[in-house]
């Protein structure tokens, strides 16, 4: 019988290392036996549900075995499960829709999540997924030839949260700004960009490097005859092309001009070759929509300096419409009709504008409504969460006002008693938190963590209402506690990795 836990302090107690082992031994017997054929190696994938009447984990694998098998998935789910061996983890196991296989664990184990997640602390979510990988973020990096507009706020707001994400899953991230400085008058640009770097770190947004473009110019003449030497260059009418067609560009690229004077993509091509040779594993550049024609060529100067191309990856964010009294703000960067992010922090505040900026994934419009940032109401998501975070700050104080001692060790010990569903649904949204990092993380997607801390905020919002905390009733009371401590904790944590503050009194 499976009873050992997998090792990893998350992975433990929510069972789901133990699950995967199951399903794995449960294969190996299906491939023995002729019912799925013995050559296929199947990621074997586990998730938290997010409704806990479906189970506590789900698995997908008996789909992914159907068209190899040449059978129904819900026939390889009911194999599987009679192959799984015993666990004393798992309650029970049942096929779900299709073919999903749906696992209940028992109640101690859920219950555990709150103890664990209390004496994690700001850790709990953290996790080494990313060890030993290093991964360098460059966003905004806008020309410093005037104040950032709130089209640069979404890319600060979604590189900074992103590497916050990456960093909490164990990967070692450098957040850089690429200073395009080369040719500029460097007194004006200064000034400029002190603006810039003012803007940014009041938006809570900071940077490990700013690196100068200026910096590079030995690395040009080094990328340009390395390129040249590989045979990757060309000349006609004077001026040096690099040929970027042969790795899949639309058209060849000027590197030299016919003055003998570099290119800005020359840069850009030293730019690659320097973070590459800085020994990162991956680069990942948050750049604005309109950059969509440039990756093409980005992508063939990394493969022609001898790099891999899956070294490199592009987050091509979509564009914030402003909406005020239901109208849309017009802005134009042309005309000088744009919205600074000062302006926006001024009027909405640092809070909703990080939070608003990141509830969309990146590749969707976001449209972003002024006057409903600003509202105090249950309809203003990053109000709602941070509501809730003190709301459970209020609690507290209503129990010292009422002379009354929380006895965390006591609750811990009758978390047992927590059997409201209201209860039991916010222990499994807390079981989920560190997988939900993990995908965030992995996918770059900041809306991800967004959209569970409001659920989270719901869910602590619905129990308050429905159920009263501080009963007669010590034990219970003390239980009921640790679960919003616990609530608390996990709200803190997310809206940190956000950029977004944590008030107690609202």
């Amino acid at each position: 019988m499976l009873n050992s836990p997998s090792g990893n302090p998350h992975e433990d107690f929510i069972v789901k290392g133990l699950i995967e082992q199951q399903l794995a031994a449960a294969l190996e017997v299906l491939q023995a036996n002729g019912t799925v054929p013995a050559d296929i190696r199947p990621a074997i994938s586990v998730s938290r549900t997010r409704d806990s009447s479906h189970g506590d984990f789900a698995s997908n694998l008996a789909m992914m075995l159907a068209k190899p098998a040449g059978r129904a998935p819900r026939d390889i789910a009911h194999a599987l499960i009679d192959a799984l061996p015993g666990a004393d983890a798992i309650r029970e196991v049942v096929i779900a829709g299709p073919g999903f296989i749906n696992f209940f664990q028992v109640d101690e184990a859920q219950n555990a999540v709150v103890a664990t997640v209390l004496s994690q602390a700001d850790a709990f979510g953290r996790s080494q997924t990313g060890a030993g990988k290093r991964v360098q973020v460059e966003f905004v990096s806008a020309n410093p030839t005037g104040p950032l507009h709130v089209g640069h706020g979404r890319g600060a707001a979604l590189g900074a949260t992103i590497a916050n994400l990456m960093e909490a899953v164990g990967f070692d991230v450098q957040r850089e700004y690429y200073v395009n400085d080369a040719g500029r008058q460097m007194d004006i640009l200064n000034s400029i960009l002190d603006d810039i770097k003012q803007d940014l770190g009041e938006f809570g947004v900071h940077y490990d490097r700013w690196f100068s473009e200026r910096s590079l110019t030995d690395d040009v003449t080094r990328v340009v005859d390395k390129l040249e030497a590989s045979g990757h260059l060309y000349e006609k009418d004077g001026v040096r092309w690099f040929r970027s067609t042969d790795f899949g560009d639309d058209k060849d690229r000027a590197v030299v001009r016919a003055n003998g004077q570099s290119t800005y993509f020359a840069s850009d091509i030293a730019y690659i070759d320097n973070k590459l040779e800085r020994g990162f594993d991956q680069v990942l550049y948050v750049f604005g929509a309109d950059h969509h024609g440039y990756t093409a060529r980005m992508v063939a100067a990394c493969q022609a300096l001898g790099h891999s191309r899956e070294k490199l990856e592009f987050l091509l964010i979509q564009f914030a419409i402003l909406f005020r009294s239901g109208e849309r703000v017009q802005m134009s960067t042309r005309s000088g009709s744009f919205v600074t992010i000062r302006e926006l922090r001024d009027e909405v505040g640092k809070d909703a504008a990080r939070f608003f900026y990141v509830m969309r994934k990146y590749s969707q419009h976001l449209d972003f409504d002024l006057d409903l940032a600003k509202s105090q109401s249950n309809d203003n998501p990053v109000y709602y969460v941070q509501y809730a975070y003190a709301r459970i700050c209020s609690v507290m104080r209503q129990l010292d006002q009422r002379q009354l001692v929380f006895d965390q060790a006591a609750g811990l010990a009758a978390i047992g008693r927590l059997s409201e569903t209201s209860e039991t649904e916010l222990m499994t949204l807390l079981a989920t938190y560190p997988d939900l990092i993990a995908r965030a993380a992995l996918a770059h997607e900041p809306h991800q963590l967004t959209g569970y801390l409001r659920d989270l905020a719901n869910g602590l919002h619905s129990y308050y209402n429905a159920h009263k905390v501080l009963v007669e009733d010590d034990e219970l009371r003390n239980a009921r506690l640790c679960l919003l401590l616990a609530v608390q904790q996990v709200l803190g944590n997310g809206l940190t990795l956000i950029g977004v503050s944590t008030p107690e009194v609202m």
